[in-house]
């Protein structure tokens, strides 16, 4: 009888480091698929046509003539299309795109 209770031990034993064993691998695969799924719906596009033509920001870095400016929220490298100076906290409207470079000029909004 002794060695029945023994078999028992072991069998339960076996059954608990099988439960605990899966539950660390559905546990680490639900971690990874969490992490997965949420820097996916933050990555921002990178292939495609740059569609902020007529768009206004800001100038975020002097522009002499290049710099970098916020449009949208996100920061761009900029340059002024006529090349001249624009100080930081300028309003700006994106005429172009060269690549991942914005063109701009000065927005003249009337107030």
């Amino acid at each position: 009888m002794r060695q029945s209770s023994n078999e028992d031990c072991l069998e339960h034993f076996d059954v608990v480091k099988f439960l605990i064993l899966t539950g660390i691998i559905a546990l680490t695969v639900g971690l990874s698929l969490a992490i997965v799924l949420a820097l996916y719906r933050h990555k921002k596009a990178s292939t495609g046509p740059i569609q902020v033509i007529g768009q206004t920001g800001v100038v975020a870095s002097h522009l002499s003539p290049e710099g970098t400016v916020l449009v949208h929220g996100e920061l761009w490298r900029a340059r002024s299309r006529d090349s001249s100076a624009l100080e930081d906290k300028t309003e700006i409207r994106v005429v172009g795109v060269e690549g991942h470079l914005l063109i701009v000029e000065r927005c003249n909004r009337i107030h």
